[in-house]
């Protein structure tokens, strides 16, 4: 129960302190050497440098019901 909570808190402080940020990057095709589109990427680097790992941070982020909150948030920037 304490670590759902302290994950929870941790998403919320995160998302208040703009952690967050989205990275686009391009689709290129090989065969007619252009760009086609892009692919964006939902990225959390932390105040001191690090960054968490889509990996790790998007299932924490459904477990504490905090992906709603993220998604709504990211997909109007």
């Amino acid at each position: 129960m304490g670590h759902c909570k302290t994950t929870t808190h941790v998403f919320q402080q995160a998302m208040k302190q703009k952690e967050f940020k989205i990275v686009y990057q391009p689709k290129f095709d090989m065969q007619t050497e252009r760009i086609t589109g892009l692919e964006a990427f939902l990225c959390w680097n932390k105040p001191d440098g690090s960054a968490v790992s889509p990996g790790v941070f998007i299932p924490m982020a459904e477990d504490t019901g905090a992906i709603t909150s993220l998604t709504l948030k990211k997909s109007k920037t």
